[in-house]
C-alpha cells in the first residue's frame, strides 16, 4: 500500500491536500497482507462438469476434506490429501 500511495505523490502531488493525507492514513490503517496458503492447501480448478462440481458439493465424505471455493476451485489441507485419494473417487491429484 505504501508504495501505491507513494507513486501517486511523485506522479500527482509530493505533498497532496489534508484531504488527500487522510485518505492515504486511512487505506494504510485498513490495509493487511494475505499470507499466501499454498504450503498447507492444494488448490485445484475443477473442470467445467455440473456432474462432479455436484459430487463434491453434495458427497458427505468429500465435504469433510475437501473445501469449497469461488470459480470452482477447491482446495483439500495437505493433512487430508491421502483420504481424499484413498475415497475410491475418481480424482486423481498430484
Amino acid at each position: 500500500m505504501a508504495s501505491q500511495i507513494s507513486v501517486f505523490k511523485q506522479v500527482l502531488s509530493k505533498n497532496p491536500p489534508k484531504i488527500w493525507q487522510e485518505f492515504f492514513i486511512a487505506l494504510t490503517q485498513k490495509a493487511y497482507q494475505l499470507n499466501n496458503q499454498n504450503n498447507e492447501y492444494l488448490i485445484y480448478q475443477l473442470p467445467d462438469n455440473p456432474e462432479l462440481i455436484r459430487l463434491i458439493a453434495k458427497d458427505e465424505f468429500l465435504r469433510k476434506y475437501i473445501i469449497r471455493a469461488e470459480y470452482h476451485s477447491v482446495l483439500i489441507p495437505h493433512k487430508h490429501k491421502a483420504k481424499v485419494k484413498k475415497s475410491g473417487f475418481l480424482i486423481v491429484l498430484e
